[in-house]
């Protein structure tokens, strides 16, 4: 807030952080105009919608959803505020156009003791879903052009039920819905396994671009945390954090307008595309930070009665 008060002229930020984490407004309709604008700026068919989460660490136990919980900004469990994202990705160009805040069980469950239920056992053991895919052949796919050459590993998936169902006698779970089990086995060495809820006749390149599309979310979460201030808001209310989340995410969708704009006036097409457009957007975003601010013209006409208003003289300052 302080930034956009000096950017402003405001004497403190006091008022202006009032207004963003005050109840009296409804902020559903700029959420919406969010999405459409995203949707004009990297929708197609080939856009993906990535679901993922970051960790906002908090040093306080007061602020609305803070718990020990895992923060995969520091790698571990850490005391942290929660919030999953949905972002619109095209290629390597995203936009998020939600930020909501994940609350732990201490925030959400009863604390009166209630009367257990009786449970279904399950039929057959559950299995290691690391070892599923391994007896499946396994193919090369390369999913885009890196800065260092074509970024490739070998895949291979199989259909399973997850056990996520109702918990049963010591703690396990019922098979769930049928799911894809992607497995990665990269150049290095390194194995990775992955969940995902495609179709069952999807190709295996399909599911192989589809995981590696959320690597984009990683950015963005950095982007709006480093270059936009997503960590540093200062309250304790649910409707303050989700202000503030909006007002991080349009300012992201404003940069990545202007930053595919200039991409566009020098003769470059950005989307689709195998390398990220530039400028980069910390680029874009320093830009706009050093261009001279001209704050708004007076309003010509009355908002109600729509005469027109006699014009303001400019302030001259007083002689000592």
């Amino acid at each position: 807030m302080q930034p956009i008060a000096v950017r402003l002229g405001l004497r403190g930020h006091g008022q202006l952080h009032h207004f963003v984490s005050g109840a009296a407004w409804d902020d559903a309709p700029l959420w919406r105009v969010l999405a459409e604008q995203a949707d004009r700026l990297v929708g197609g068919a080939d856009a993906v919608p990535v679901i993922d989460d970051t960790g906002v660490p908090t040093k306080g136990t007061l602020s609305v959803g803070v718990a020990p919980q895992y923060c995969g900004e520091l790698g571990k469990q850490a005391n942290c505020q929660s919030l999953a994202s949905l972002t619109l990705a095209r290629r390597e160009v995203p936009v998020p156009v939600g930020l909501r805040l994940f609350l732990p069980k201490a925030w959400t469950d009863d604390p009166a003791p209630g009367r257990p239920r009786q449970q279904p056992v399950p039929s057959e053991p559950g299995q290691d879903a690391a070892l599923a895919p391994a007896d499946r052949r396994w193919r090369r796919i390369a999913w885009r052009q890196g800065s260092k050459g074509v970024l490739a590993a070998r895949f291979a998936a199989v259909r399973i039920r997850v056990a996520d169902g109702p918990t049963v006698r010591e703690g396990k779970h019922l098979p769930g819905e049928e799911a894809w089990l992607i497995g990665e086995w990269r150049r290095s060495g390194e194995r990775k396994s992955h969940l995902s809820n495609q179709p069952p006749r999807t190709s295996l390149r399909t599911l192989a671009v589809t995981i590696k599309a959320r690597r984009v979310c990683e950015q963005v979460h950095q982007q709006l945390k480093q270059e936009l201030g997503l960590g540093s808001f200062e309250g304790r209310s649910w409707t303050g954090l989700h202000r503030h989340a909006l007002m991080g995410c349009t300012a992201f969708a404003y940069l990545q307008h202007l930053r595919l704009k200039v991409a566009a006036d020098r003769g470059k097409k950005p989307i689709p595309c195998a390398l990220p457009p530039k400028p980069t957007l910390p680029e874009i975003r320093r830009a706009v930070i050093e261009r001279p601010f001209k704050p708004p013209l007076p309003p010509t006409r009355c908002p109600h009665c729509r005469n027109r208003l006699p014009p303001t003289k400019p302030k001259v300052p007083k002689q000592c």
